[in-house]
């Protein structure tokens, strides 16, 4: 049986090179937020759900003003987590 190197993960292997995609991780983890901003986010989550809800069927429901809204909230977050 003869086996070729092309398979292999030794340390000169593309699979070793690469840069892990995790350590240049920029979001903000739901744990990176306070115990207010979390109790926020659940809720504005909740009332898009409502709204999902209430929809007609067709997907006319606006969930702008709530999206900006933990948008708003997840920028602080990250500024936070920063130091910005």
């Amino acid at each position: 049986m003869t086996t070729t190197a092309e398979g292999a993960v030794g340390p000169d292997s593309p699979a070793h090179t690469q840069e892990d995609p995790m350590a240049k991780n920029d979001d903000v983890r739901f744990s990176d937020f306070t115990t207010v901003e979390k109790l926020r986010v659940i809720g504005l989550v909740a009332r898009m759900a409502k709204r999902g809800l209430a929809d007609n069927g067709y997907g006319n429901v606006d969930l702008s003003d709530l999206q900006g809204r933990v948008k708003r909230i997840e920028e602080n977050a990250a500024r936070r987590k920063h130091g910005k």
